[in-house]
């Protein structure tokens, strides 16, 4: 496996070119569909440069976005504490140059873009006990009818023994048990 990885040819000429303030406009492919050149363009001058290649790493720069209905001061998020965003509607998070100014390399934003991930499982485990709460708070029959699962009120109890008991002096008994479950419950709710 190793050896796919070798250059075949390690006498073949590289070279290795950085050119700031440009932006590719088009990217040429060979009739094998493998990369064969860039056509570039000077984001100042607007000259057109061509670059032959076999490889291409770009870097895109730093633009920071404000979605809308985020608060800002000019470009850049007015934020909580170091990672949380003010907002209403919902938990908004940033990470890296969003939270930030450009500062920093790949490690480092990574770095923080994983504490970040940390903070927002968290901010989960928190909501959740939260929600948890205030649907226990609600009792179990909200929680019923949101997953539409049938059930009895104490009152529809009451009716049920009262009826099972009717049933069982009928037939010379304490009671007569109703024994299918669904018949149960419509019976409960007649």
């Amino acid at each position: 496996m190793l050896d796919r990885r070798q250059p075949k040819n390690v006498n073949a000429p590289m070279k290795c070119t950085i050119n700031f303030h440009h932006k590719p406009i088009e990217v040429e492919k060979d009739s094998k569909n493998r990369i064969k050149g860039v056509q570039m363009e000077h984001s100042i001058t607007k000259k057109s440069l061509y670059v032959p290649c076999g490889l291409l790493i770009y870097a895109i720069g730093y633009e920071n976005v404000i979605l809308p209905g985020l608060e800002s001061s000019g470009n850049k998020l007015l934020m909580k504490d170091w990672c949380r965003i003010p907002n209403e509607k919902s938990k908004v998070y940033a990470t890296g140059w969003c939270a930030h100014s450009p500062t920093g390399v790949i490690a480092s934003t990574q770095s923080e873009a994983v504490a970040v991930a940390d903070e927002i499982a968290k901010d989960f485990a928190q909501h959740s006990l939260q929600k948890e709460k205030e649907d226990n708070n609600k009792g179990s029959k909200w929680r019923l009818d949101d997953r539409n699962v049938p059930y009895l009120t104490f009152d529809d109890w009451k009716y049920v023994d009262e009826c099972e008991k009717t049933m069982g002096k009928i037939l010379g008994k304490l009671r007569e048990k109703i024994q299918n479950v669904s018949e149960f419950i419509n019976f409960s709710r007649r």
